[in-house]
């Protein structure tokens, strides 16, 4: 017997914020949340599950997947550039990577081949799939400290009527420390639960993002969010922050604030670009890397960059150099329907409701799908602090010059942008910037 499609809705939330932080106090404590398995209908309180985690200090199995979350970032920079062209864009490739991860070990036969060869996990074993995965949570929740505060957090929202498939459940709470809840759909405070949960991940920043009532249809919803908190360590003086303009690409222009900073940096400059490192924090335990196309070129020459040579080549190139650089102030919300750009990139069995193949996420024999894949962001950057951005493109190499004298480096056209974690080479946020909002 044919059973209807249920709709499985998929709800991608990444968010960077950056708040003014004083002395100590931006050591906020991390909203760390771990799932345990739900227990028939009842919703599991989402607690801190430590004792759960591996040792992230021994544990480097994410070195099998940073490239690939990399990569997949810059390609969905590309199908985003070429379907709203001049326009920003912001995304994080780990909130996406992570949360079409979980969506994997649901999926099996075609279904699956699609979302992990999309994910470059297509000859490894899903255990040793999710393994690298958990270790890629585990390093990088790690890295609270005074200076910077990353949570990652996932949960899994199930209507009432659906039991979670064991083994399902076992993969959310071992690998992804993910809360699994029981909620009643038709309900229509139902969505408040969830956006209740966002809210709280996301320190009351983002909220309101699913929308009721819930679709009759609904049968789960996967969210992951991202919080990220951090002050620069060579913070800019807010006295040297003066208007001047910016020119967006479609010639005009507009005057917004501009942060000055003279410092020792990692710089790089080459036929296509400038690009220099601000890192984070005390010791530098992350960084946003800014690149900006040279007068003649355009952001698709960064994008080509990116296409040839992976980030950790590219970072390589930059040289310790002293100089000055002008950085506009500017907040960006964003959001995006990612269905179109996954299915352009091979993930199309999955949103289809004849061939979707989600035999492992429910206990019920109903066919399920994806609805869709919604993708949220907010940046905030000013003098004390910052975030990241990236993208994609094809062909070409870039060979660095020699750098002997101090650069002046002022963004004041549109750049790119990426937040990078040193230790994994895991890039976090990336984005490419056309307009700038004081």
């Amino acid at each position: 017997m044919i059973k209807k499609g249920a709709a499985f809705h998929i709800l991608l939330m990444s968010i960077f914020i950056l708040a003014s932080c004083q002395g100590n106090d931006s050591n906020n404590n991390p909203n760390n949340t771990a799932g345990n398995p739900a227990n028939n209908n009842e919703e599991v309180s989402n607690e801190n599950n430590d004792s759960d985690q591996n040792n992230s200090e021994e544990n480097d199995d994410y070195k099998k997947i940073v490239t690939k979350n990399n990569e997949l970032g810059f390609e969905i920079m590309d199908q985003l550039a070429e379907k709203d062209a001049d326009n920003n864009t912001f995304i994080s490739p780990v909130s996406l990577y992570m949360a079409l991860s979980m969506v994997s070990s649901g999926a099996e036969n075609e279904t699956q081949s699609e979302i992990t060869n999309l994910l470059g996990a297509d000859d490894t074993d899903i255990s040793t799939f999710n393994e690298a995965n958990q270790s890629l949570l585990e390093t990088l929740n790690d890295k609270d400290s005074d200076d910077i505060q990353l949570d990652i957090a996932n949960s899994l929202w199930v209507d009432e009527q659906y039991n979670v498939d064991t083994k399902y459940e076992e993969i959310i709470d071992q690998y992804f420390h993910g809360k699994i809840a029981s909620i009643n759909s038709k309900d229509p405070e139902a969505a408040d639960e969830i956006n209740d949960w966002i809210s709280e991940q996301t320190q009351n920043k983002i909220d309101d993002v699913v929308e009721s009532p819930l679709s009759e249809d609904f049968a789960a919803m996967l969210v992951n969010a991202v919080y990220f908190n951090s002050d620069w360590s060579f913070p800019f003086d807010e006295e040297e922050t003066k208007d001047d303009i910016f020119h967006l690409n479609n010639e005009e222009e507009k005057e917004v604030p501009f942060m000055h900073m003279d410092e020792k940096l990692d710089y790089v400059k080459n036929d296509d670009y400038e690009a220099v490192k601000l890192p984070y924090g005390e010791d530098g335990e992350m960084s946003m890397s800014l690149f900006l196309p040279s007068k003649d070129g355009d952001l698709a020459s960064i994008h080509q960059a990116f296409q040839n040579d992976n980030i950790e080549d590219l970072m390589a190139e930059m040289d310790q150099t002293q100089g000055s650089i002008s950085l506009p102030k500017f907040k960006i919300e964003y959001e995006e329907k990612m269905n179109d750009v996954l299915k352009q990139l091979g993930m199309e069995q999955a949103f289809d409701k004849e061939l979707a193949d989600f035999p492992n996420m429910i206990e019920e024999d109903e066919s399920l799908y994806i609805s869709t894949i919604k993708h949220s962001t907010y940046i905030d950057v000013n003098e004390e602090g910052t975030e990241a951005a990236g993208s994609t493109s094809v062909e070409m190499e870039t060979t660095s010059m020699p750098v002997d004298e101090p650069f002046d480096l002022t963004f004041d056209h549109p750049f790119t942008m990426l937040i990078t974690d040193e230790e994994t080479g895991a890039v976090l946020f990336m984005g490419d910037i056309y307009d700038v909002a004081p």
